[in-house]
């Protein structure tokens, strides 16, 4: 079966443009703004969404994240908020991929079978486990319906004998971590990920995000052929956090992302600029 990400992708690729994939963390600022922001942000530009499961200790994510799941979870967020929050998104966005991304020990704790039922219910189309190894991850895989993908990360270090084991059973697209560090805190370096990425030739098609931040920055990675899509989450994030007023954060952000979009490679009957 063809998933909504490889139909996605493939519709993508077919445009000669990439994936603009925004992350937010469910429940921040609040969670009726994150699930209105949610499912507003196909309209403006993004062509995936991440979504961003709060946890107590996030290990891979630097300030911006870390204080908005910190605050959700503050605001009394749980697992079944954020199946409340993809069963709205996918009624509103019917076609959009909405990719789930968060450590293991929440899901270990709500019961692996469950969340994966729970995820597939709503409309997840597949999630990203930062936390969790290839050699580790086999209570996931043997109940994954082949629906709900299991995205796997790569970094500036991982090698040929390692994307091996990283891709048995990787699916979707694989997320290179651009920089070695957490999020939000160093600038990816384009030359390098390009030329990592053509020593390696990975399996499944290949998004970049983590130091993401700037349309320039989006622009030179999107221009890359080794890269089928951009994360940013950040710097989007940041935006939020520079709003009390929640009509001028939800306007500040789809702002942001359309200037994103328009940073992204167009098919060239619409080239020009």
């Amino acid at each position: 079966m063809t998933t909504r990400i490889q139909q996605t992708l493939a519709r993508l690729k077919q445009d000669g443009r990439s994936a603009l994939i925004p992350f937010l963390t469910a429940g921040y600022p609040d969670p009726a703004m994150s699930t209105q922001l949610l499912c507003d942000l196909p309209k403006h530009g993004a062509d995936m969404v991440e979504c961003g499961i709060p946890f107590s200790d996030p290990a891979a994510d630097g300030t911006a994240i870390r204080s908005a799941g910190k605050k959700a979870l503050e605001l009394g967020f749980t697992l079944k908020t954020i199946f409340d929050t993809i069963d709205q998104f996918r009624r509103a966005n019917p076609a959009t991929p909405l990719i789930l991304m968060g450590y293991y020990n929440p899901i270990f704790h709500y019961g692996v079978q469950e969340f994966v039922n729970a995820s597939r219910q709503a409309g997840a189309d597949g999630m990203i486990l930062v936390d969790l190894p290839p050699e580790e991850e086999a209570e996931v895989t043997r109940v994954l319906p082949e629906d709900l993908c299991l995205i796997r990360l790569i970094t500036p270090t991982t090698d040929r004998r390692r994307l091996k084991i990283i891709c048995a059973h990787a699916q979707g697209f694989l997320y290179y971590v651009t920089i070695t560090g957490i999020t939000g805190t160093t600038a990816a370096q384009p030359t390098q990920v390009q030329q990592h990425l053509q020593t390696l030739q990975p399996p499944l098609p290949v998004v970049a995000g983590f130091g993401i931040k700037t349309v320039a920055q989006i622009r030179q990675f999107a221009a890359m052929p080794e890269l089928a899509g951009v994360v940013v989450g950040s710097a989007l994030i940041e935006t939020l956090r520079k709003h009390s007023a929640p009509t001028d954060a939800h306007r500040g952000l789809m702002r942001q992302l359309t200037s994103y979009a328009k940073g992204l490679n167009r098919p060239a009957s619409s080239h020009g600029h």
